[in-house]
């Protein structure tokens, strides 16, 4: 995400179930909000979701394993269609642990806590493809992945220290002193040359 380049900034998930035309909503509702991000959601009222049952109740479960740990923001952290301000990406992505399984839910816990607060939430079309792979494997991941989210945003504050250590490097980077080491560094380069 970080090489991505633009205003926006966004992702889809590549299995085929999500209609890619949600995409025409996402860019109206963050043009009219001026959201920092805007999330597809399989709880919004206006979506069409075509799920078997037992698909409905992973979904359902870990939503409200997220409200509970979390409160997101958001209804629905993983539905695989998200819009974000490149601010909100260039803050929030160096900060992540998770490259995988619920890279979702930290994206949009770290996004909220360094005070991106702006989320909407937008309608999809879903419907359940061959290509889905989830299953208790994958789900057993998921929660690993979230309770370790949990972890790191509720008990070792981990993106915190992580945040502090990035603003303290760019002030050491702009201070008079490096300023100064930097300005001798290229007048001894100078001489150097010259000789």
């Amino acid at each position: 995400m970080l090489r991505a380049r633009g205003r926006l900034i966004g992702f889809m998930d590549c299995g085929g179930d999500i209609d890619p035309e949600g995409w025409l909503e996402a860019l109206r509702v963050q043009a009219a909000e001026d959201a920092d991000v805007v999330a597809g959601s399989k709880r919004h009222p206006d979506s069409q979701v075509e799920y078997p049952p037992l698909r409905r109740a992973y979904s359902l479960t870990y939503q409200l394993l997220t409200r509970v740990l979390f409160r997101p923001g958001i209804r629905d952290t993983q539905t695989g269609l998200k819009l974000f301000k490149a601010e909100v990406v260039q803050a929030v992505a160096p900060l992540l642990f998770v490259k995988r399984f619920a890279f979702d839910v930290e994206l949009l816990v770290v996004e909220s806590n360094r005070g991106f607060r702006v989320m909407r939430e937008v309608p999809v079309r879903v419907r359940y493809g061959s290509a889905s792979t989830i299953g208790l494997a994958s789900a057993w991941n998921v929660l690993l992945d979230t309770l370790a989210t949990f972890y790191r945003v509720h008990l070792a504050r981990s993106y915190s220290r992580l945040d502090s250590a990035t603003k303290l490097e760019r002030r050491l980077l702009h201070s008079p002193a490096m300023r100064l080491a930097g300005s001798d560094c290229h007048r001894r380069t100078v001489q150097g040359r010259r000789r």
